[in-house]
């Protein structure tokens, strides 16, 4: 499999996004498109991400693929989602939403996804066994949010002075979650192992 990494110019125009997207779905050797997530405010996402062919879309079958990595990544450790109750702190519509999608799918006991400035955000997060972040702010959740025994899965994503990092203090949950999905080296490989999935089916 080979991999062909497009880079546009930082100020690269609506049209000139448009016009590469174009580009590579009139070459009938590839098989995957996927567009590196967030745009800059200026672009029209929904735009641009309509203008790949469905098949070509590997970021687009029933789920996008970080929520769905998510979920294979647990049933991979052996954690069931079924019968537990699920908070998931942000309401994006790349991985909050279609990820309770996905935990209503797999019968979880309860899913819900808050706002991550929800007045009542601890209470709420100290419900949840299968507890994911995906707000992009650092080290918002603490121990304070953890409810003992609760898996935590960080799917957030920061750039910060010390490099990139997710949402949860990880020191401070230490000895309160049975497990932890790290940010970075946990959602990322994930989610890389189901564009990769879906290229190949794609190709075959």
């Amino acid at each position: 499999m080979q991999f062909r990494h497009t880079q546009l110019a930082a100020g690269t125009s609506q049209a000139g996004v448009e016009r590469a997207i174009f580009r590579l779905a009139a070459q009938p050797e590839i098989s995957g498109i996927f567009i590196q997530l967030p745009l800059p405010k200026r672009l029209n996402a929904n735009r641009i991400l309509d203008l790949i062919p469905p098949r070509r879309n590997i970021d687009a079958p029933d789920a996008p693929a970080t929520p769905r990595g998510i979920v294979n990544l647990l049933a991979h450790n052996g954690i069931q989602t079924a019968g537990k109750a699920c908070v998931i702190v942000g309401r994006s519509t790349d991985i909050g939403l279609p990820l309770a999608q996905l935990l209503e799918r797999e019968r979880a006991r309860s899913v819900r996804a808050v706002n991550p400035d929800a007045p009542d955000l601890v209470s709420m997060t100290r419900e949840a066994e299968i507890l994911v972040s995906c707000a992009g702010l650092p080290d918002s959740i603490t121990r304070a949010h953890v409810r003992p025994g609760a898996v935590v899965v960080d799917a957030g994503y920061n750039r910060t002075v010390q490099g990139v990092t997710g949402d949860v203090d990880v020191a401070g949950i230490e000895g309160v979650a049975a497990a932890l999905v790290p940010m970075p080296g946990g959602i990322g490989p994930a989610t890389i192992a189901i564009l990769l999935e879906r290229t190949w089916a794609n190709a075959v």
